[in-house]
């Protein structure tokens, strides 16, 4: 999905204006992170917008996969979405649950724990869990172009 950056213009002074890019109601277009000066937004759908002022320098962009790791690490929505997995592993798992989950895996890896009863199926299905949620988090991502 298209990402484009823009820089914003602003005139100061008791009047001043700041010019952004130009959206509609129908596009569901995100300013994902400001990242340099330059402002990066997702479009779904550049079609639909309208044509954009001048000297806002808007452009296309291709991120770098560095671009992208710094861009995830900086937009609130990014945040959001690490925030509402969070949530979703409490709902079902205390901290000391994953620490013992950790735990027991590291040395089970190693050969020096020997699983009890149920414990290895317990495992597996917080395995099974995590992996879906980092799944969820990869495809809302992904609907914002990161």
């Amino acid at each position: 999905m298209p990402m484009y950056k823009y820089k914003r213009i602003t005139t100061a002074g008791p009047n001043g204006t700041t010019v952004y890019f130009k959206n509609t109601d129908t596009n569901d277009c995100l300013e994902v992170a400001e990242l340099d000066g330059w402002h990066y937004v997702h479009v779904p759908d550049p079609d639909s917008l309208p044509d954009q002022p001048d000297n806002i320098e808007w452009q296309e962009v291709a991120l770098t996969q560095s671009e992208k790791e710094e861009l995830r690490f900086i937009s609130r929505r990014c945040q959001i979405i690490g925030d509402e997995m969070q949530a979703k592993i409490r709902e079902r798992y205390k901290a000391e649950d994953e620490q013992y989950f950790s735990r027991i895996a590291a040395n089970a890896a190693l050969g020096t724990y020997q699983f009890k009863d149920g414990e290895e199926d317990k495992l597996a299905a917080y395995n099974a869990y995590i992996e879906d949620l980092r799944a969820w988090a990869q495809n809302e991502r992904s609907k914002i172009g990161l």
